[in-house]
This record gives structure tokens, C-alpha cells and sequence, in this order.
């Protein structure tokens, strides 16, 4: 199963690649560092978003909200901070830079490379961003 859909992932992204006249590497690392990075971001400015319009249309923010949209935006430019930080230089390196650390976290949880990409990649994005986007819905209520 994780094999199948990270196969799945290497043919949208070598397709992706060869759309844009990008080689792997270069849109792997610019799709899963830096565009899932920016959507990620997106997503966690958009419950203090939710709170800042309400608050602009004289709707009660609970100060809690306030509090809860604060820490996840802050939690996540520190992360994208890191993140470019730590994913720097040439798209080589780069590309293996993270590979590198795909292997050691996949070696650290005595697992596999493809298993690490894809609950990386896929499930914890996808969790983040729809609990951002759940966040948000809660404080527009």
C-alpha cells in the first residue's frame, strides 16, 4: 500500500517535472519542500485571518482563539524559518540533504524511506493544513 502511493507520488511528480522542464530532483524539492512548505504556512495564517475579519466586522473573538491562531501561526514560521534554513545551497544538495534525513528518520523509526516520504509528505501535510482549516472554521462560528 505505502509503496503504491509513493509510486504514485515519484510518476506525478516526475510528470510534474517534465510539464515545467524541471528535472526530479529540482521539482521534488520544489514541490515537497517549498510549495507544501508555503501551503502549510497559508493555512496556519488563516485562523488569525478568520479571527482579524471577524474582529473587523465587530464580532466577538474569544480570547482563546486569539491565543490558539497566535501560537499556530508563530509554531509555523519558526518551522518554515527552520525549514529554509536547513534546506539551503544548491537544489542538489537540497534534494539530498533531505534524502539524508528521510533515511535516518526512517532508519530512527525502523522503517522504511518510502514509509517516512509519504507520512511526511502526505498524511502529517494533509493533517496540518486540515486542522488549520478546522481551526479556522471553529473561530468563524
Amino acid at each position: 500500500m505505502v509503496d503504491n502511493l509513493f509510486s504514485i507520488c515519484v510518476r506525478f511528480l516526475q510528470w510534474l517535472g517534465t510539464a515545467t522542464g524541471l528535472t526530479y530532483k529540482e521539482i521534488s524539492v520544489i514541490f515537497n519542500l517549498w510549495i507544501q512548505d508555503a501551503v502549510l504556512l497559508l493555512s496556519a495564517a488563516l485562523p488569525m485571518a478568520v479571527a482579524i475579519m471577524r474582529q473587523t466586522r465587530g464580532l466577538r473573538v474569544s480570547a482563546t482563539s486569539w491565543a490558539l491562531s497566535s501560537v499556530i501561526l508563530v509554531i509555523y514560521l519558526l518551522f518554515s524559518i527552520w525549514l529554509i534554513h536547513h534546506y539551503s545551497g544548491r537544489m542538489d544538495d537540497i534534494f539530498d540533504t533531505c534524502v539524508n534525513d528521510l533515511l535516518n528518520l526512517a532508519n530512527t523509526f525502523h522503517t522504511t524511506y518510502n514509509t517516512v516520504n509519504i507520512v511526511i509528505f502526505v498524511i502529517l501535510w494533509l493533517l496540518a493544513v486540515g486542522s488549520n482549516i478546522l481551526i479556522a472554521l471553529q473561530i468563524k462560528k
